[in-house]
Formats: C-alpha cells, sequence, structure tokens
C-alpha cells in the first residue's frame, strides 16, 4: 500500500487502479467491504461507517469497517437519539451538497446552545471538535466524511475516522476531493442497482450491461471489449494475452477508441466512463 505522501504524485491526481478498484465496487455484493478498501488505498483509517439519511426517519448504519466491540454502544446510542444533535444531520435536514467535508467545516451557527439544550445524555467535552461526546463514541477521533445526496432525497454519509494525533494532511483531503466525482457516481450507479435500497445486495450482470452500452453508437464489438479491459485495470500486455492478439494491435485498437470517442488519454477514458454512468443512472 502506498503511503498517502506518495499518492498521486504533486498534482494529486488518483492513479487508475485506485479508480479502478472504485469502478468495481458497482452492483457487487461485497460493494461496502470492497468500497471501504478502496478508501483505505488513498486514506488509511482506524474506522470506517456507511449511514443513510433519509427525510423524516433516524439514520440507517448500512456497514463498517474496523469496528470493535467497544464501539458498538457508542453507534446503537448515536443511531437511538444523538443523531438529532450531531451536525451532519443538521446539515442533511437543511440541504448540505454532496462533497469532501470535515466536521470543523460544517458546524452550525449556535451550535454550543443546541447542546446546552438537550435532555438526552452527552459527554461534554471541549477537546472534540463538536464539544461533545456520544457515550461509546471513540474519544478524540478526526472524522472525514464524504457525504453524497442521492436522487428521492435521501443521502449517504461515509465517516472516516482516525485518532487526533494522526489527524489528515492537506494532501490527503484533496486526493479525497479529486477523486470524490468517481466515489458520487459509484454510489449513485450502484443506488440504480439495488433498486434504490442499500440494504439489498445487486449482482455483476448489470455493470456489465453499462459496459456494453458503453461507446456501443461509435465502437466496434472489439473496440468496446478492449474498453471493458481497460476500464477493469488490465493492461495492454494483459488485454493482448486475453483476447489472443499482439499488443501492437491493441495499442491500435486504444488510439482508435480514443479518436472515436474524441479524448486523449486513459484518465479522459476513466471520467468519460464516469460520466456515462451517471446518465444512464439517470434514465
Amino acid at each position: 500500500m502506498k503511503s498517502p505522501q506518495t499518492l498521486s504524485g504533486s498534482t494529486l491526481i488518483p492513479t487508475t487502479d485506485v479508480t479502478v478498484d472504485f469502478i468495481q465496487t458497482i452492483g457487487a455484493k461485497t460493494f461496502f467491504d470492497d468500497f471501504a478498501g478502496a478508501v483505505d488505498r488513498i486514506t488509511p483509517y482506524s474506522s470506517l461507517l456507511f449511514f443513510l439519511y433519509r427525510p423524516g426517519a433516524a439514520p440507517i448504519l448500512l456497514a463498517s469497517s474496523k469496528v470493535g466491540e467497544n464501539f458498538h454502544q457508542g453507534l446503537e446510542n448515536y443511531l437511538s437519539h444523538t443523531y438529532l444533535l450531531n451536525p451532519v444531520y443538521q446539515a442533511f435536514k437543511t440541504g448540505i451538497g454532496s462533497g469532501v467535508y470535515q466536521m470543523s467545516e460544517i458546524l452550525p451557527d449556535g451550535y454550543g446552545a443546541l447542546i446546552s439544550a438537550v435532555e438526552f445524555e452527552i459527554k461534554i467535552d471541549v477537546r472534540e471538535t463538536i464539544g461533545y461526546l456520544t457515550p461509546g463514541w471513540p474519544k478524540h477521533t478526526e472524522e472525514l466524511m464524504l457525504l453524497v445526496n442521492l436522487p428521492d432525497g435521501s443521502m449517504i454519509e461515509v465517516t472516516i475516522l482516525r485518532q487526533r494525533d494522526v489527524g489528515y494532511s492537506r494532501q490527503e483531503y484533496l486526493a479525497m476531493t479529486q477523486i470524490f466525482s468517481i466515489i458520487q457516481a459509484v454510489f449513485h450507479k450502484h443506488w440504480e442497482l439495488v433498486n434504490h435500497d442499500f440494504t439489498a445486495h445487486a449482482s455483476r450482470p448489470s455493470l456489465d450491461s453499462a459496459f456494453d452500452d458503453f461507446g456501443a453508437d461509435k465502437l466496434t464489438t472489439r473496440e468496446q471489449e478492449v474498453v471493458k479491459l481497460v476500464l477493469t485495470g488490465h493492461s495492454s500486455e494483459s488485454i493482448s494475452l486475453r483476447l489472443g492478439t499482439s499488443v501492437p494491435t491493441i495499442k491500435s485498437h486504444r488510439r482508435n477508441i480514443y479518436a472515436k470517442l474524441e479524448i486523449g488519454s486513459q484518465a479522459e477514458l476513466f471520467s468519460r466512463f464516469i460520466s456515462f454512468l451517471t446518465m444512464h443512472t439517470a434514465s
């Protein structure tokens, strides 16, 4: 695993292999586990949580990663009552946009007065970013949050937790911000494949359908095969072995694909496919 300091060089462009990791989560029965693994490659974490927020309802914990037994009571307390006080829930109610956030960025005005007015149990602690701790929640953690609004008015929160003495570097924050458009498209497409129900699972063939449709009006069948293999992480050498043809032939196919799609690089191919997934979801 690369360290966060070496990810993507000075420009912080997400690496192709991480982009492939996120795309391959779509439609998988192990979606949340696979997604957590992809996040860990960019920003190693101590715990990872997936929440679903819906209008007029308590949040749901969809999945978690690296959550110890001593964390379970904190999650139960959060889901039963302290979510009402949480800045993410408050931001969801007021229509926060999708994006990458640190908790300090979304604290509402007058939040201290709100904390002092609650009638349920919390542990006041000025060392915490939000000024209190849900009983059972790990102390002194730093949270980086990925918020993805869904077409039905609900919202996904992916909370990446670390101990505060480790924290998050600006480089990690920017790396996650740069790849967020891919993350958002992945959630939207998976949401479609599971029939708008993140508690369900979908199978891989539905994503295969998206690969089949991508560029169908411009590319030959063989060129579509090459595109699918490129998008799932294969090099020209690997593709030549799988398709039983020479590397120069594969490179020629790739040049033709780029020309037909009016793009100039593999990064643009990924970007075009992500845009296609988003439109494919909307249709």
